[in-house]
């Protein structure tokens, strides 16, 4: 199934061109890759090319707009407030409650696509990005050990 899905990659976004992005792109899922700052936000890119955080409400708000939307991955930090209020408009809302090594977060959205690109339920695809992390991190750990 996983010809099926379509990418759609937009870098460095800010508010207004993730709007147009939801709008034109018409997603099934949206997965943010960043930073988190907690209750601050998401950090998305500000008019003047500063970081600009995206507040829990704002966020809440933008996919009220978009039901059809199936399921949002915040793959940033300390998402967990943000989580708490996208998930009161979209069924599935995954995020980081503490800080990850990009390693760890690449092994997750690896393991996650890779069951639903294998026609998995999303709690399914979930458990399989979870399992990715295991293997990353026991990998790691092997890697220190050695090197000391």
């Amino acid at each position: 199934m996983r010809d099926q899905f379509h990418l759609v990659s937009k870098w460095a976004v800010d508010s207004n061109s993730l709007r147009r992005a939801l709008l034109e792109e018409k997603p099934d899922i949206v997965h943010f890759s960043g930073h988190g700052e907690g209750q601050t936000g998401l950090v998305l890119v500000g008019q003047n090319g500063e970081p600009k955080p995206a507040t829990s409400e704002a966020l809440s708000g933008l996919f009220k707009l978009f039901p059809e939307i199936k399921c949002v991955v915040l793959n940033a930090c300390y998402a967990e407030a943000q989580a708490k209020a996208i998930v009161q408009h979209i069924d599935y809302v995954i995020e980081m409650k503490q800080s990850m090594r990009d390693d760890a977060a690449i092994a997750f959205a690896t393991g996650f696509y890779d069951g639903l690109g294998y026609e998995k339920s999303i709690d399914v695809a979930f458990e399989l990005g979870c399992n990715a992390i295991q293997f990353e991190l026991a990998f790691l750990q092997l890697r220190d050990r050695e090197r000391h």
